[in-house]
């Protein structure tokens, strides 16, 4: 069943139809960002990060593109940005920016970028060490995951361990009995796990309303 707008519905409209209509061959973050376009800003780093749609393959400008429309409101974007800033993809590597970029996306409800605030204080990237600062993310992060169970619980345990907090898949590996491919996958999760990513993860696109305005994913 679609989880599109009806408008799109109607249409037929996909996000690569919409991607090939900007013409992204030629497009510019400054003229996106003038036109206040986020949804061509996202598709431009899409295509600038994979080398599609007429585009050579560029992490300067996708960086940018991705900047660009997290500056605008985009929740995804920011994180995204802020990943290329923690491993200097396409920019230089920057933990003060990625800081304050996770925590702009953090506030906008974004689950990733708490779960990385909570492990940038959890592993002393950047800001002090500060366990109790981690724990108020970790928990703004199960909350926005609708994580039901008490924290301390195994099963909490296991819920944020899968989404990436250092913390949890640590003591998840002291669970008796705990599931070594589970184990496994949590430690190999790359996007949220501090200084070891691998690279960034590609944000969702923006969603258009029934009125065909831009409504940013994750916000």
């Amino acid at each position: 069943m679609s989880t599109k707008p009806d408008a799109e519905v109607e249409t037929g409209t996909s996000d690569e139809d919409e991607d090939e209509l900007l013409d992204l061959s030629r497009a510019t973050v400054e003229a996106l960002s003038s036109a206040g376009d986020v949804e061509g800003l996202v598709a431009l780093a899409r295509a600038a990060r994979a080398g599609s749609h007429g585009r050579t393959k560029d992490m300067k400008v996708a960086f940018e593109a991705y900047r660009a429309a997290g500056d605008a409101g985009h929740a995804e974007s920011d994180f995204a940005a802020a990943l290329f800033c923690m491993t200097g993809t396409g920019t230089t590597k920057d933990l003060k920016e990625a800081a304050s970029r996770l925590r702009r996306a953090a506030d906008a409800g974004h689950v990733d970028a708490k779960v990385t605030l909570g492990n940038f204080y959890d592993l002393g990237l950047h800001f002090a060490k500060d366990g109790e600062k981690a724990d108020v993310w970790y928990r703004s992060a199960a909350r926005a995951a609708k994580i039901e169970h008490p924290m301390g619980s195994t099963e909490a345990t296991r819920a944020l361990a899968a989404l990436g907090s250092t913390r949890h898949t640590e003591l998840l590996a002291a669970v008796p009995n705990a599931d070594p491919d589970e184990l496994t996958a949590a430690r190999k999760r790359p996007p949220p796990r501090g200084g070891t990513l691998q690279g960034p993860p590609e944000p969702a696109p923006p969603t258009r309303g029934p009125s065909g305005a831009t409504r940013a994913s994750g916000t």
